[in-house]
């Protein structure tokens, strides 16, 4: 969604597939929900942990014990983290993002899933070039992980 929502994004994609895919697989992860004109926090799929001790974010104590919910999302458009966090770039190369968990939690399908999402991205574009969209995504709200259902492309 975001290399067919970003015209300038898209063009640059095009032009070296191979070489921009593990860059460009890094930010539409990171990106997200946020290229389908949501907001950017408190969307589906919330991770739960635990406060292993007490920390203060943000002014506000989390007691140790405590649980804790990160929104991806919105931890993927922090300022503090990510510079320049509204902007799409494919060829960002400082992307700490946390859409595949972190830590003990982190994905254990990640390497699988980013090679497929390298190899997807720069085949489907080096195929079909003139894909674009033909409508809008629908997307349902009323599950945790909020998947999209419908995709209406042309090319």
């Amino acid at each position: 969604m975001s290399l067919l929502h970003s015209d300038e994004q898209r063009e640059l994609f095009l032009t070296e597939p191979d070489g921009l895919a593990p860059t460009a697989a890094e930010e539409v992860l990171r990106h997200g929900a946020f290229s389908l004109g949501g907001p950017v926090g408190g969307g589906g799929g919330l991770v739960p942990f635990v406060a292993t001790e007490d920390v203060v974010v943000d002014g506000q104590l989390i007691a140790k014990g405590e649980a804790v919910s990160i929104d991806p999302g919105s931890a993927n458009h922090d300022p503090e983290a990510i510079e320049d966090p509204g902007r799409f770039d494919i060829t960002r190369k400082n992307n700490p993002h946390l859409m595949l968990s972190h830590g003990l939690h982190h994905c254990l399908g990640a390497p699988p899933a980013r090679m497929e999402m390298q190899v997807g991205l720069a085949e489907i574009f080096k195929r079909i070039p003139t894909l674009r969209l033909a409508g809008e995504p629908v997307v349902r709200r009323d599950v945790l992980t909020q998947p999209m259902t419908e995709l209406p492309i042309a090319w």
